[in-house]
């Protein structure tokens, strides 16, 4: 829902979005040290159920608060305007009809190019699953997600490990430099974002998992608290940027008529990999008695998948049909009649 959602909501400011949520993810890293706090100062029962009741009041005002798209309120996505103008032709009957373009994309007042691509063109799922696209996408999340799980699960014993800091509570604080480094890199390419093509929008992804890499290896090397604090703005300027890149991606790559379906196989594969890092790092480290193993392995796989995304065109043959061509697999409006409402 939190990655749908907003990209039915917003489609010229999709990436800006897509920079709020980002920060809020962000604040997730640091959670880990804030938790510690609580469990020190009112101990872990009350902590968990404090936690607990926080976690049902926020589910419940989303419930309360959420629309899964901005028609179900008689709006568009992006700037709020009645979703019904009175310049659309009116039949004799009292009916409302749009024009609809030779592309297939629907016509009205205040509409732009990208919104009509956006409602006009969407992939269906079994389409998109035989899209290379979206195995490059996903595959290279799932490598980096591996990692950001089994590291994020064992952060504190792997900084007592690789740093030699000596207490939890030293370890958790450089993830709340994590959390700032993540917040101020994901507002800064959201922003700009929204300007870029989709295979500039690759490229940089694939930037930031190489980038993220390097990270990790250079976590291997860490030995002070001073270069763990330089690693952490490192890690966490490059997952920002990730994150910013990676939320809009489906939605600005295959449409969003059919996102849920499309977003729910990638998340799928993602909750796996999450569910499978902790246990690697665990078994790793169990066996060998270090997760250095566990971070070359991690670091190595996220650095080969993502090369497969600078092999990705947006501009090829689907996706230029995806914004209007027409295609077996696309779903778009009829171009020779009005559609009644």
């Amino acid at each position: 829902v939190a990655a749908t959602t907003p990209n039915r909501w917003f489609v010229r400011k999709r990436g800006k979005a897509a920079a709020v949520l980002s920060v809020f993810d962000a604040s997730a890293v640091g959670f880990g040290a804030f938790f510690q706090f609580l469990i020190t100062s009112i101990g872990w029962r009350r902590a968990y159920l404090s936690l607990s009741a926080m976690c049902v009041a926020l589910l419940a005002t989303v419930v309360w608060l959420i629309r899964d798209q901005p028609q179900d309120v008689g709006m568009q996505p992006d700037d709020g305007a009645p979703l019904l103008s009175a310049s659309r032709n009116q039949h004799d009957d009292g009916g409302i009809a749009l024009v609809v373009s030779e592309s297939g994309n629907t016509s009205e007042a205040g509409d732009t190019g990208e919104e009509e691509e956006d409602r006009g063109s969407s992939m269906t799922l079994l389409a998109v699953l035989k899209e290379r696209s979206f195995w490059c996408v996903t595959g290279s999340a799932c490598a980096f997600l591996l990692f950001w799980s089994g590291f994020n699960y064992h952060a504190a014993d792997v900084m007592r490990r690789q740093a030699g800091f000596t207490s939890t509570e030293t370890a958790n604080s450089i993830f709340i430099t994590v959390c700032v480094a993540m917040a101020v890199s994901a507002i800064s390419v959201g922003s700009i974002m929204d300007r870029w093509s989709n295979t500039i929008r690759l490229r940089l992804l694939a930037c930031c998992y190489i980038g993220i890499s390097c990270s990790m290896l250079f976590l291997l090397t860490v030995e002070s608290s001073t270069a763990a604090t330089l690693w952490a703005c490192c890690y966490g300027s490059f997952v920002g940027a990730q994150q910013a890149l990676m939320m809009p991606m489906y939605a600005m790559l295959f449409g969003v008529k059919h996102l849920g379906k499309i977003q729910g196989v990638g998340t799928a594969c993602g909750i796996f990999s999450s569910g499978t890092g902790p246990l690697f790092f665990g078994i790793v480290s169990d066996s060998v008695g270090s997760y250095t193993p566990a971070i070359l392995f991690t670091a190595g796989l996220t650095a080969v998948t993502c090369l497969s995304l600078l092999t990705v065109n947006s501009e090829d043959e689907h996706t230029v049909k995806a914004a209007g061509g027409g295609s077996q697999g696309f779903e778009k409006l009829d171009s020779t009649a009005p559609v009644e409402l």
